[in-house]
């Protein structure tokens, strides 16, 4: 019989990381859908179990404005930082977790929210990490 392995949640590392190492972006860093003001959210949007103790999980990250009138500029550069921070990632480990390797899905695009006319920035990262047994 093969082991079983459970898999943590990679996005709730990711963002308690970024929390760390990021405190003076004026963005808040989150799992939920955009609220007012400067926003990263962060999610995860499937990916693969790669062996029996690897999985790749698909991060979506988007960087929202501060509001319809202004922040493009804010925008950009916070989904540039982020993108960088968690690209560093490969090699290193999360509050225990081995990241095996961080790749790039899709660079960042902008991508204007058609409803509430905010600036929006996104990127689709492949973070590759290490399960433990149960």
């Amino acid at each position: 019989m093969k082991p079983a392995v459970v898999f943590p949640d990679i996005v709730a590392l990711l963002i308690a990381h970024l929390r760390g190492v990021e405190p003076e972006l004026d963005f808040d860093i989150n799992q939920r859908p955009p609220g007012d003001g400067p926003l990263i959210v962060m999610n995860r949007n499937g990916g693969v179990q790669k062996t029996l103790v690897s999985d790749e999980a698909y991060v979506d990250i988007d960087a929202w404005a501060p509001d319809a009138h202004d922040g493009v500029e804010q925008a950009h550069d916070a989904i540039q930082r982020v993108r960088s921070r968690v690209r560093a990632l490969t090699g290193s480990t999360l509050n225990g977790t081995p990241i095996y390797h961080v790749g790039e899905l899709a660079g960042p695009a902008r991508l204007p929210d058609p409803e509430n006319e905010r600036d929006r920035w996104n990127c689709s990262l492949a973070v590759s990490f290490r399960g433990t047994s149960i």
